[in-house]
């Protein structure tokens, strides 16, 4: 779909007539939230909301680019040669649409809390480690804090600084969990995504996963990945949708209490 100078969406599908908004335009230099909901087939179907309201609603429609009903990547451009003149944006920026808080659903409706719809109006937090727990067989690039070593940044994400500090091991089953600052208070938590930086040290196979320690239940993410590369550091997304010892949504309260870290499973 592609933003238009007045501040409507046009949505192209794969075949067929082209789909405009009306309604609640993007204002330029102001913060809003924009939702999509794509079912994807010959007769799919698309949804567009601005600050939750609904500017784009069709159904029985081609949202197929090819002959299977899938999605493959999700692109942010700005291509001022085909899309007009540039209009949005500030601080000299012109032409630039701002992302911030950006989430993307696949749909399924497995365990826990069902991805298949909007949420609404919702901003992603990033928690750092602070402190060790007794689970600690990482070893140490330096020190005698394993979560120092891996809590990049302060209130926000910074660059992991690769070799200068980290963590490792040649152990399988190898775990460190951490305890990670409370939640805001009165929050809804749509999920939680533990995020790991890594490398090989040296060629051959190996595999890293996320751990979850919630009150009696440990988990290892059901979706471990290789690490690829022993030159270069890679990062590994493992999303759990709710809590694994009650198989129920997160709440405050078991969030807090509840422990993440990494496990070499291969």
């Amino acid at each position: 779909m592609r933003l238009n100078s007045d501040g409507t969406w046009t949505f192209f599908p794969s075949s067929g007539a082209n789909l405009t908004s009306s309604g609640v335009p993007i204002v330029a230099d102001t913060w809003m939230y924009l939702e999509l909901k794509v079912v994807i087939g010959a007769t799919g179907s698309v949804q567009i909301r601005v600050n939750g309201t609904l500017v784009l609603n069709a159904s029985s429609i081609d949202t197929m680019s090819g002959s299977v009903a899938e999605w493959t990547s999700v692109r942010w451009a700005y291509n001022p040669g085909a899309y007009g003149p540039p209009s949005y944006g500030g601080s000299g920026q012109s032409g630039y649409l701002r992302i911030d808080d950006f989430y993307l659903l696949d749909g399924t409706t497995g365990t826990y809390r069902a991805n298949n719809d909007f949420w609404g109006d919702t901003s992603v937090r990033y928690l750092q480690p602070s402190a060790d727990t007794a689970t600690k067989d990482w070893s140490r690039s330096a020190g005698s804090d394993n979560y120092a070593l891996v809590a990049e940044g302060g209130s926000v994400p910074q660059t992991p600084d690769d070799d200068t500090t980290y963590i490792s091991t040649s152990t399988v089953d190898g775990t460190d969990l951490y305890d990670f600052p409370a939640v805001t208070s009165g929050a809804t938590i749509t999920g939680v995504q533990a995020v790991i930086a890594a490398k090989k040290g040296d060629t051959g196979s190996a595999q890293v996963a996320a751990i979850c320690k919630s009150a009696s239940t440990t988990e290892e993410h059901p979706s471990p990945l290789g690490v690829a590369s022993d030159s270069a550091y890679s990062y590994f997304l493992f999303p759990w949708n709710g809590d694994p010892n009650a198989t129920s949504d997160w709440t405050e309260s078991t969030l807090n209490a509840a422990q993440f870290g990494p496990r070499k499973t291969a």
